[in-house]
């Protein structure tokens, strides 16, 4: 009994004190988040304005695409790598049944 709390003892202490030490990145004071202005929709990335949706489908559109895919969402890897492999290792036919009535 000694011996099993002194090891809950020690897991506690070196898993869970290394979190509380941890500096926490987020911001909570918001006057340091730094000013962001973002960009006009209609406006292109040379600064010409977008007259017409045949400028808007060409041009103004894929720049806010690439914009959004580089700042906010990310891409997605090319292609797929080498040791990539997947293995279904077991099926929940229940799970995609809506849940019965009662």
């Amino acid at each position: 009994m000694r011996f099993s709390s002194s090891i809950t003892l020690l897991a506690g202490v070196f898993i869970v004190g290394p979190m509380f030490s941890a500096p926490n990145p987020t911001h909570t004071d918001e006057a340091k988040v730094p000013p962001y202005t973002l960009p006009d929709p209609l406006v292109m990335a040379d600064g010409t304005p977008v007259r017409d949706v045949a400028a808007w489908r060409t041009k103004r559109r894929s720049e806010l695409l690439e914009l959004f895919a580089r700042e906010v969402y990310g891409r997605t890897p090319a292609g797929r790598p080498a040791a990539m492999r997947a293995e279904v290792t077991s099926v929940n036919r229940s799970a995609a049944r809506p849940p019965e009535k009662k």
